[in-house]
C-alpha cells in the first residue's frame, strides 16, 4: 500500500467498521482523523525517535517500487518475507507451533523486518511464551524508523501499533499492569483499536478484583 502525499498521510477515521465476524473488526485499526504529522513527530521525538519530513517521505516512498523497498531491508529480505508468509498461512491453518518455528527461520534470514518480529510476538502470546513475546515486540518497535524509511509512515505506523499491542498484552500476562496500561493509553492516542481497549479493560478489572481481594484479606485478619 502506498502512502499519500499530504499534510495528513494517514487515512484517519473515527468510525469503527463493525462486522458480523469478530475476527474482522477486532483486527482493524481505526485512525483518529485529528492526528496530524506534527503530532506524530512530537510523540516520537519524546521517545527519542526523530522522524523525517513525513510529507516528503510519503512522496518518495510512493515512487519506490517493490524491489527497491525489498533492497532497503537488507540481504535475504525476500527469502525472509517468503518464509514469513508461509508462517502466516501455517498459523492460519491452526499449527502455531510450526508457524512459530518458521518465523524463527525467517529471522535467521533477515533481522531487519519489523513485521516478522510482530508476527512472531503475536504467535508467542498465543503459545503462552510471554517473555519471548515481550522481547520480539520490543524489537519490532525499535525497527519503526527503518520501516518508515523503507515503506512509509502508513505501513510502519500500523506495524508499530500492533507491536505496541503485543507488548501491552505480554506485559499484562507477566503481571506488569501499570506499564501495560501506559502502552495502551499511548496507542489509543492515535487510533481506536479494539485489542488495546480490551487489554485496558482487563487491567481495570484486574485492579478492581485485587482491591476487593485485599479488602477481604484485611477484613479476615481483623
Amino acid at each position: 500500500m502506498d502512502t499519500k502525499s499530504s499534510n495528513n498521510p494517514i487515512n484517519w477515521s473515527n468510525e469503527i467498521n463493525w462486522s458480523n465476524e469478530i475476527k474482522d473488526w477486532t483486527n482493524e485499526i481505526n485512525w483518529k482523523k485529528e492526528i496530524k504529522n506534527e503530532d506524530l513527530r512530537e510523540y516520537f521525538i519524546k521517545k527519542g525517535i526523530n522522524l523525517p519530513n513525513l510529507a516528503n517521505k510519503a512522496s518518495k516512498n510512493r515512487r519506490m517500487n517493490f524491489e527497491e523497498r525489498i533492497t532497503k531491508l537488507g540481504q535475504n529480505a525476500r527469502e525472509a518475507l517468503e518464509l514469513n508468509e508461509i508462517a502466516n498461512k501455517t498459523c492460519d491453518l491452526g499449527d502455531e507451533v510450526k508457524g512459530y518455528d518458521i518465523y524463527i527461520q525467517a529471522l535467521q534470514k533477515n533481522k531487519n523486518i519489523s513485521e516478522i518480529y510482530k508476527n512472531i510476538a503475536t504467535t508467542a502470546i498465543n503459545l503462552g511464551k510471554f517473555k519471548e513475546a515481550l522481547t520480539y515486540s520490543e524489537k519490532a518497535i525499535s525497527l519503526f524508523p527503518s520501516m518508515v524509511e523503507s515503506f512509509g509512515i502508513e505501513i510502519a505506523l500500523e506495524d508499530y501499533i500492533r507491536s505496541m499491542t503485543n507488548k501491552a498484552s505480554a506485559l499484562f500476562q507477566l503481571g506488569n499492569y501499570e506499564e501495560s496500561l501506559t502502552i495502551c493509553e499511548e496507542g489509543l492516542i492515535f487510533c481506536n483499536f479494539f485489542p488495546l481497549h480490551n487489554i485496558r479493560r482487563k487491567i481495570y478489572f484486574k485492579k478492581i478484583f485485587n482491591k476487593i481481594l485485599s479488602f477481604f484479606k484485611i477484613k479476615g485478619q481483623n
